[in-house]
């Protein structure tokens, strides 16, 4: 039986290790009824070829925006259409990326690190701030893109800079007004109730209980913030490269559709009424 579902995933666009295709094959092979691509700051499509069809499991359309204040991770959520609105947004966010990446190695090159655009673009096929810490591992600078960023990206590094992001209040406004939904992404990393908060006056929809970052006490902290707030519980695995955790918010324990079943039921009812 189909009972279980996953709504975070990133793909190779954006850290992960696989195509949007090969997600969908191997979400094929598990229990998954419904899921969902959340790549930063871009609405991944699935393959044509599925799109004709009428597939199983289910697709929604998903992103994850990175907001101000404090780097706070939005989720959202399109079962109908992706408006104006948010496509506006997502242009704007990737211009700033451009020009942010052009600074980037300018800064690397002004410390000695020659970085090169046409280079990385070759090795590639595209260029972005992943591409950047993936090609300073290749010199040989860092073991893994994670300890690049520590090293040459991070406040107070020789690469460092402030970076744009769209504010959290404009961000959700611009998911709903799209018809969809904006769920609060592994709200109580780090332990920062303060972005609940925030979140929450400016109109979320839910949070996303069962994340690999939360313990057992996070997730009874969090069911009860959305009991008291009328908030949607999600859950998600935020895969990146381990295939296993696909459908899996902790080692062993399944997103079961009965964890987040009123975030489903929304989902589909949203889908359900685009299709009437």
């Amino acid at each position: 039986m189909s009972d279980m579902v996953d709504f975070h995933i990133h793909t190779d666009r954006y850290g992960g290790d696989l195509s949007a295709k090969d997600i969908f094959e191997e979400i094929q092979k598990k229990p998954i009824s419904i899921f969902s691509i959340t790549d930063h700051e871009e609405i991944t499509e699935l393959p044509k070829s599925l799109n004709e069809m009428s597939i199983q499991p289910l697709y929604i359309k998903g992103i994850e925006f990175t907001c101000t204040p404090n780097d706070i991770h939005m989720l959202g959520y399109f079962p109908q259409y992706v408006s104006e609105e948010v496509k506006n947004l997502i242009e704007r966010i990737k211009s700033r990326r451009i020009m942010e990446l052009v600074l980037s190695i300018r800064l690397l090159k002004k410390a000695g690190i020659l970085v090169s655009a046409n280079d990385i673009i070759k090795k590639y096929h595209s260029i972005s701030y992943l591409d950047i810490n993936k090609y300073i591992v290749s010199l040989g600078l860092a073991d893994n893109v994670n300890q690049a960023i520590e090293r040459f990206f991070l406040k107070g590094k020789i690469a460092y800079f402030s970076r744009w992001y769209p504010g959290v209040k404009d961000t959700i406004h611009a998911i709903k007004r799209s018809k969809g939904i904006a769920i609060l992404a592994h709200p109580l990393r780090d332990n920062r109730y303060k972005d609940i908060e925030i979140c929450i006056k400016n109109g979320i929809d839910g949070l996303e209980v069962y994340h690999p970052v939360h313990n057992g006490t996070h997730i009874k902290r969090l069911l009860l913030i959305c009991k008291e707030k009328n908030l949607l519980v999600s859950g998600g695995s935020d895969y990146h490269y381990i295939i296993d955790k696909l459908g899996y918010y902790a080692n062993g324990k399944k997103i079961v559709r009965s964890l987040v079943n009123c975030f489903v039921e929304r989902l589909i009812n949203e889908k359900n009424n685009l299709n009437e």
